[in-house]
C-alpha cells in the first residue's frame, strides 16, 4: 500500500503487487483511498476497502493474492477503518467510522468469507480503527477511548450472499454495444416569414 505519485489526488493510497525475489513492481491497481486490508493466505485472498475522498461511498474488494484479480466486489453504507481475518471459522471483521456521524459509527461487521453474508454486527466504542485476529480472538483498537476490546469468533452456518442490486446511476443509459455512434439527424428550420405589402404612394396637392 502506497501513495499513487500524483500530488493533489485526494488521498491516492492505491495498492500495488511485488515480486518477492527482484521486488520489482508487478501490477499497481487504480481503486484510490485504500482504508483498510488484510489477507487470507490459506485461501490466497485479499480484502482491500475503499472511500472516495469527495463522494464518501464505500467499498469492499476481495482480490486473489496471486495475481490482483477482482473476484468480488460488496457495496459498504460507511467507511470501512480496520480489516481482519480469521482463517478458521472464514469469518471476516470489518470495523466502521464514517467521516460524517452515521449510525455503524462505532461498530464491527463480521461476514462469511466464503459468501460474503453478513453473520453478525457488535459496537465496540468509538473510532474503532485497528484490528488483529489471534486464533479465536479479535483484538480491535479504539482510538477515540483508548481503549482494546476483545470478541471471541467461533464457528456459525454459512449465511447467504447478499442479493446484488442495481445501483442508480446519474448518466443516461447508453444502447448494448461497445461502440455508440449516434444516428445523423437533419434538422430542419422553418422561419416565419410576413407578407410584404407594396406601399401606397402619398396622394399629391392639387394646385391652387
Amino acid at each position: 500500500v502506497a501513495s499513487n505519485g500524483v500530488p493533489g489526488s485526494n488521498s491516492g493510497t492505491v495498492l500495488y503487487s511485488l515480486d518477492a525475489a527482484s521486488l520489482k513492481q508487478e501490477k499497481m491497481l487504480f481503486d484510490r483511498s485504500l482504508s483498510a486490508l488484510t489477507l487470507d493466505p490459506a485461501a490466497q485472498r485479499v480484502y482491500a476497502a475503499y472511500t472516495h475522498p469527495l463522494a464518501g461511498d464505500s467499498k469492499l474488494n476481495v482480490y486473489d493474492a496471486l495475481n490482483l484479480n477482482l473476484i468480488a466486489s460488496l457495496r459498504q453504507s460507511v467507511r470501512v477503518t480496520a480489516l481482519a481475518m480469521n482463517p478458521a471459522t472464514q469469518h471476516l471483521f470489518l470495523a466502521h467510522q464514517d467521516y460524517r456521524p452515521s449510525a455503524m459509527d462505532g461498530t464491527v461487521t463480521v461476514l462469511d468469507a466464503r459468501t460474503l453474508g453478513a453473520v453478525a454486527s457488535f459496537f465496540v466504542g468509538r473510532e474503532p480503527v485497528s484490528m488483529a485476529a489471534f486464533g479465536d480472538r479479535i483484538f480491535v483498537g479504539s482510538g477515540a477511548e483508548s481503549r482494546l476490546i476483545v470478541l471471541r469468533d467461533c464457528a456459525t452456518t454459512i449465511p447467504p450472499a447478499p442479493t446484488p442490486t442495481l445501483t442508480p446511476t446519474p448518466y443516461p443509459t447508453l444502447p448494448p454495444s461497445f461502440f455508440f455512434t449516434p444516428t445523423p439527424t437533419r434538422l430542419a428550420v422553418v422561419v416565419p416569414t410576413r407578407a410584404l405589402s407594396t406601399p401606397t404612394p402619398a396622394p399629391k396637392p392639387s394646385p391652387q
